[in-house]
């Protein structure tokens, strides 16, 4: 994945578009690690809301930033039942 975020940031550093859908921490992350200062970078969250049932989108330019992220929480409770599993 390194690798192909890296190409994908050069390619929007020419001018180049690019939409990318995922749920993978891992692209995520990358993108978040080696993006610079003047990257046109945007994470949406997509979801729906609890009492109005609408759909609902958050956007940012920061990973950190993301909510709600069930990407990162899904990883995280991955992490955490693997650690458990490990000390039992």
């Amino acid at each position: 994945m390194r690798i192909v975020v890296e190409i994908l940031l050069e390619l929007q550093r020419m001018g180049v578009q690019i939409f990318l859908a995922t749920h993978d921490y891992v692209i995520l992350k990358e993108f978040d690690l080696q993006k610079k200062k003047g990257d046109k970078v945007k994470f949406h969250s997509l979801y729906r809301d609890e009492k109005t049932g609408e759909i609902k989108i958050h956007s940012t330019e920061e990973y950190l930033d993301i909510h709600p992220n069930a990407i990162a929480e899904t990883f995280t409770d991955l992490y955490d039942r693997t650690i458990e599993k490990a000390i039992r």
